[in-house]
């Protein structure tokens, strides 16, 4: 299993990429998650 640690500005820089991610994945809680978070 791989674990990665993220500080607050790496997350908010990810955060529309990996919510395009999860909504071509349809992975709606995930990207809800993200959205959220942020």
């Amino acid at each position: 299993m791989t674990v990665q640690e993220l500080s607050k500005e790496g997350f908010s820089a990810l955060a529309s990429t990996i919510e395009t991610l999860a909504a071509a994945e349809r992975l709606t809680a995930h990207k809800n998650a993200v959205t959220f978070a942020c």
